[in-house]
């Protein structure tokens, strides 16, 4: 008997960039990559991007998000979308990573990485991917004590959050 072989889906990846340029360059290598159909979708504003992060119908595997949106900061797109769900979030940037990087982490960022090396947001996207978290290592070096979670960690640790939120009651 012949045993069927299951073919492996690539991952789904959402990418959110101010810049045109880089959004096609990101696709084709991502693409290249990971498979054809691997990128779900790319937009340049964070608002259209965290509604297509609710949306089961579009909500990619993960997600790779620019710091520097015109329409609202790659931090905030990061907080909106983690308050939603445990889906993974790896943050790019063309400035210095210290500038990002512990704002990415307490916005439940699974990591960051330099918008200059395609082939490091390759490797980056495959560990976020599956679970994991990505520090590069001249990161670790400048900033030892900053840690990443992985999604579901940051996920969890902001629904703890809100139960242990004090009530505040009014003078009624």
């Amino acid at each position: 008997m012949m045993q069927q072989v299951k073919e492996h889906s690539p991952i789904r990846i959402g990418i959110v960039d101010n810049d045109e340029l880089t959004l096609a360059a990101l696709s084709t290598y991502l693409e290249h990559r990971f498979g054809s159909g691997s990128v779900a979708w790319r937009c340049v504003l964070g608002g259209k991007a965290v509604r297509l992060c609710r949306d089961e119908k579009t909500r990619p595997d993960v997600l790779l998000l620019d710091m520097s949106l015109s329409d609202m900061d790659g931090v905030a797109v990061c907080r909106a979308i983690r308050g939603e769900g445990s889906m993974p979030i790896l943050a790019i940037t063309s400035f210095p990573l210290h500038r990002f990087a512990k704002r990415v982490a307490d916005a439940g960022g699974q990591g960051i990485v330099a918008k200059r090396n395609l082939r490091n947001i390759g490797m980056a996207l495959e560990q976020v991917s599956t679970g994991l978290t990505y520090m590069p290592d001249d990161l670790a070096e400048c900033l030892p004590n900053l840690r990443f979670e992985t999604a579901d960690e940051a996920y969890a640790g902001l629904l703890y959050a809100a139960e242990r939120k004090p009530v505040s009651l009014s003078e009624r």
